[in-house]
């Protein structure tokens, strides 16, 4: 410092290399905080949709066991045998970024019908026992019903 002849204000340029480091370590605390943010909702993501799966199974299962028809449940189970291309294919399905919630219950509800198209008042009429609209929203929910539908089928399919 004292080799510099031209006058220096040595405390304001420490001042800033403080504040820019501050900043610094600042900006590094927020995107390590956004980062827990992150991991913190995704394992909230997938304990809900892991629920949603459990009771989608359950829901699925019942109507097999107690009001689905033979046929059914066969087609069902035929859908599910031919749209598998692995897990992925299968998975793709119920994937909520290819599609929207609304149309997989209209995709389930048409397959078990074996009707292309569904009214939405077949639609409607198909899930009202089964359950509410707000339950039959989220994907994995439908995945989960439709596994454990067929799951049921597939029990029994050899005695029938």
């Amino acid at each position: 410092m004292d080799r510099v002849k031209e006058p220096v204000n040595w405390s304001a340029l420490a001042c800033q290399a403080f504040e820019s480091k501050l900043y610094e370590i600042q900006k590094l605390k927020e995107i390590r905080t956004m980062t827990n943010v992150i991991e913190r909702l995704r394992a909230s993501k997938r304990e809900t949709e892991s629920a949603d799966f459990e009771s989608g199974l359950t829901a699925g299962r019942e109507w097999g066991m107690k009001s689905a028809e033979f046929k059914e449940l066969e087609r069902l189970s035929d859908f599910c045998r031919e749209s598998k291309g692995g897990v992925e294919g299968w998975l793709e399905l119920f994937d909520i970024t290819h599609t929207n919630a609304a149309s997989l219950a209209e995709r389930v509800c048409s397959v078990v019908q074996g009707d292309d198209e569904c009214a939405c008042s077949d639609v409607d009429e198909f899930w009202e026992d089964i359950a509410s609209e707000t339950d039959r929203e989220p994907a994995e929910w439908l995945r989960g019903f439709t596994e454990g539908a067929v799951a049921v089928f597939r029990e029994v399919e050899d005695q029938l």
